[in-house]
């Protein structure tokens, strides 16, 4: 749920539905409720302001964050190749490395998993996922808790900086897990 959440974060804009999921959060307490009360064209100058205008090093790719600062450099490449691998691909407009894309594949491949094991409970989820989805970790998503980090240090709303704050934390969180599965 959450990396979903936080792949459509990244992916545009605040709509209704965005903010009905930022709602569902709230009432699990993993939000507060304040950050749903900004202002929606406040919000689509923050989401601009962060992940789409030049100048504040936010763009939201792997290879622009990585040492190399270069869009669809060497991040990109492996994604594209491990996407494919999967059978997937990443969606008309969006560029592998995406972290909408790479937060997206960690929820599929998660809910893949799930799902396996609601049909057939004898199969469970298994090392073979926890290690795919430990290896994913580390290979495509190590470098989100730190963007997250610098997302909320820019954001200039509540919600974008809560929703960093929450991004960093769980990712950091996800990151010992990955670890201890290796």
């Amino acid at each position: 749920m959450i990396y979903r959440f936080l792949s459509r974060v990244l992916e545009r804009e605040v709509d209704t539905a965005l903010l009905d999921q930022a709602a569902r959060l709230t009432d699990l307490g993993i939000l507060e409720r304040r950050v749903l009360d900004e202002d929606p064209e406040c919000l689509a100058v923050d989401y601009c302001r962060l992940f789409v205008l030049p100048g504040r090093g936010l763009a939201p790719y792997q290879s622009v964050q990585s040492p190399e600062n270069q869009l669809c450099g060497e991040p990109t490449s492996a994604m594209s190749q491990h996407l494919a691998r999967l059978g997937l691909a990443p969606a008309k407009g969006f560029i592998a490395d995406h972290a909408a894309v790479q937060l997206a594949v960690i929820a599929h491949l998660l809910e893949s998993a799930t799902q396996a094991e609601a049909d057939d409970p004898a199969l469970g989820t298994g090392p073979d996922v926890d290690y795919a989805v430990s290896e994913f970790f580390n290979a495509f998503l190590h470098w989100l808790p730190e963007y997250f980090e610098r997302v909320a240090t820019h954001a200039e709303t509540a919600f974008y900086r809560a929703i960093a704050e929450l991004g960093s934390a769980f990712l950091r969180r996800e990151a010992r897990v990955a670890a201890d599965g290796e």
